[in-house]
């Protein structure tokens, strides 16, 4: 058996010993609890009974990308963690054989998907704890791979396979659009040097064949939804195709048509973002795109890649095969932006242009003739390609190791001040308090709260009860006003519009959720004196005092947002001539601000859980509310940090409170 096969199935077999070690066993503790949002989302999605059920709580907002998840969990009787190591594996595997089809080297496609595996964001997205959201993406690249072996082999039952193939990719997995875009980008940049032929146009309608499925089974709005740009950039190499084929004419004719195009293409993706078609993707993840971790030492490496790629003859006149790699990984920077999943698409695109340049340097190392300096250059050249894995699986250690979202929530903006206490999660507590409520209650519940927390409500409450909530990230902006209303009502107003939705909504009880944090002092032992606002170091006085600032976090954060949406000024509620910095204005309450039903229930549960609650920017005394329909059902705070300042240490807690109404309770409110 030839050796570089061999080496390359060992590497094969390794990428996926690592991926399983980062991912499952590494940090076990953490792996039942969801982590990005969109695990939240699968995780509601597989307790569900049905999809009528489950589009229902959130009010009509289940689009295409909800229809999505609900499929991709449901089908098959696995649980979200078997799901994550199925996506994992068989990525590993579809990466292999596509980098084994177009290069032909198994060494090559070994170490490759070693890269791969090792990556930061692939651990992160392959984790248990992120349910197999992108589990399906492994067909869209064995679309691809099946695309370059039609290519190869002329055989047109194979664009059967990659229709059914990418099919079921873009059913399943809601950005497999981005493999279209960067599918269809590939093609049109090799139809720039390469003679058009019918095989270019069969491959893309093989591509746009593949759309009928989603759009059988998701319904209509799939195509009025982000993935409406994969169709885009599909058809703009089928169009050029078929005209160059007609009328092949020079390279000046071919490049200006194929420019053309490009731009109108460009333009008209431009216009449907601006117009919004495109909105209510990004609402579904937690995670941001961030190219220095995601990428690892795939980041480090990238453009040293690029360059010996692009200077090298490897795969010289295969058109498609020599653009499709650079092409993915380029895009890949764009399109994380649109959707944080894409950057894996771009870390399958680049892992090969990292590993061919890593192996040429180890295999000009045995070129060289002297004894010696072989075994010297060698060595160095081991040591080269082992550490590129090790700081991989270094970066991604550090991802495994961190905590879920539900840990951090509002307060990942503050994690870098101080000396971090985040060891538990007052969100995970008040919706353990929030289930036994309602399975004392009956159910049939609905629960106002900023539309974000959406996910983890539902997620963590599993189908309990029957529960609604009043907004999502993807309901319509009426839902997420009428939330902005209750919150900055005062409570009898709030009552009398929380009184009208339950009647139209069928609802008996109402949830009302929201968090804040608040700052102890532990000057001369720990005070239950709890400052709204989490204190962070301020500026220094003439004399050199530090003052400390308190920044506004949770609900009371976005004050200025929700005043936004039901047409009033911030100024209608806070005294901007008060707070020091952008962080401490939505603390600065005036009078109206103060009696808020959002300042109020905060001040009124803190208080009832043994605080004396004091907020700097509204007035120095002790501050004190009576609520006279709501009734609390727990307060959870927990710890997030200390910090001192000047002479004076604080510690720093977040806490969300859990109140309900009785809607019967409140008949003769009118």
């Amino acid at each position: 058996m030839n050796a570089r096969l061999v080496a390359g199935i060992a590497l094969l077999i390794t990428s996926v010993a690592l991926y399983i070690y980062l991912a499952f066993m590494f940090n076990p503790v953490q792996q039942n609890i969801p982590d990005d949002a969109v695990a939240w989302i699968a995780s509601y999605a597989k307790a569900s009974s049905s999809l009528e059920d489950y589009c229902g709580a959130f009010h009509g907002a289940c689009t295409w990308v909800l229809k999505t998840v609900y499929y991709a969990v449901n089908p098959l009787s696995v649980q979200p963690s078997e799901l994550a190591l199925m996506g994992g594996v068989f990525l590993i595997l579809s990466a292999f054989l596509l980098y084994f089809l177009i290069f032909k080297d198994a060494l090559i496609a070994g170490f490759s998907t070693t890269l791969l595996s090792s990556s930061p964001v692939f651990i992160y997205w392959f984790k248990p704890s992120n349910y197999g959201f992108p589990a399906w993406f492994f067909t869209g690249l064995l679309a691809i791979a099946l695309t370059a072996l039609y290519l190869s082999t002329r055989r047109k039952m194979i664009l059967v396979a990659v229709s059914i193939a990418y099919g079921l990719a873009l059913t399943l997995y809601p950005g497999a659009w981005v493999l279209s875009v960067v599918t269809g980008i590939a093609f049109l940049l090799s139809l720039l040097y390469e003679k058009p032929s019918p095989i270019h146009v069969y491959s893309l309608i093989a591509w746009l064949a593949a759309y009928v499925a989603p759009v059988f089974l998701l319904g209509t709005s799939y195509l009025t939804s982000i993935c409406l740009l994969g169709i885009i950039w599909l058809a703009t190499p089928t169009v050029l195709a078929g005209l160059l084929y007609r009328s092949p004419g020079k390279a000046s004719v071919r490049f200006f048509t194929a420019f053309f195009l490009t731009v109108f293409s460009i333009l008209l993706s431009i216009y449907l973002f601006k117009t919004g078609l495109l909105t209510g993707y990004m609402e579904i993840f937690t995670r941001r795109f961030n190219p220095v971790i995601d990428y690892g030492i795939l980041g480090i490496f990238s453009l040293m890649g690029l360059v010996v790629y692009s200077r090298s003859e490897i795969l010289a006149g295969r058109g498609f095969d020599r653009t499709i790699f650079p092409a993915g990984f380029l895009l890949g920077l764009i399109l994380p932006y649109v959707d944080p999943t894409s950057t894996l698409t771009s870390l399958v695109f680049l892992a090969p242009l990292v590993g061919i340049t890593l192996i040429s340097l180890f295999a000009s190392s045995l070129i060289v003739e002297n004894f010696k300096r072989k075994i010297l250059f060698a060595t160095l050249s081991i040591i080269i390609l082992t550490g590129g894995v090790g700081a991989n699986v270094a970066y991604s250690i550090s991802i495994v190791a961190a905590k879920p979202s539900i840990y951090l929530a509002d307060m990942d903006l503050y994690l870098g001040i101080g000396e971090k206490l985040l060891n538990e999660s007052a969100w995970a507590s008040a919706l353990e308090a929030l289930k036994a409520d309602l399975s004392r209650s009956g159910g049939n519940a609905l629960v106002v709260s900023y539309w974000d927390y959406s996910w983890w409500i539902l997620g963590y409450l599993g189908g309990e009860g029957d529960v609604k909530v009043l907004s999502s990230p993807l309901s319509d902006v009426g839902y997420k006003r009428l939330v902005s209303w209750v919150l900055l009502s005062d409570e009898l107003t709030a009552v009398k519009i929380l009184k009208n939705i339950s009647e139209t909504t069928g609802v008996s009880t109402v949830y009302l959720v929201v968090s804040t944090a608040f700052s102890l002092s532990l000057t001369g032992g720990k005070s239950n004196n709890a400052y709204l606002g989490a204190v962070i170091p301020g500026a220094t006085t003439q004399y050199g005092v530090q003052l400390p600032y308190y920044a506004a976090a949770g609900d009371l954060y976005r004050l200025p947002l929700y005043s936004s949406l039901i047409n009033k000024s911030y100024l209608e509620f806070i005294n901007t001539g008060v707070g020091r910095t952008a962080y401490e204005v939505p603390l600065a309450w005036n009078t109206r601000g103060g009696e808020t039903l959002l300042a109020t229930v905060i001040v009124d549960g803190l208080s009832k859980s043994g605080f004396n609650v004091y907020n700097v920017l509204y007035s120095q005394g002790k501050l004190s509310s009576t609520l006279k329909y709501f009734e609390l059902v727990n307060v959870s705070a927990k710890p997030v940090y200390s910090v001192a300042v000047s002479f004076y240490s604080y510690e720093v807690n977040y806490a969300v409170l859990v109140y309900r109404l009785n809607v019967k309770s409140v008949s003769e409110v009118v």
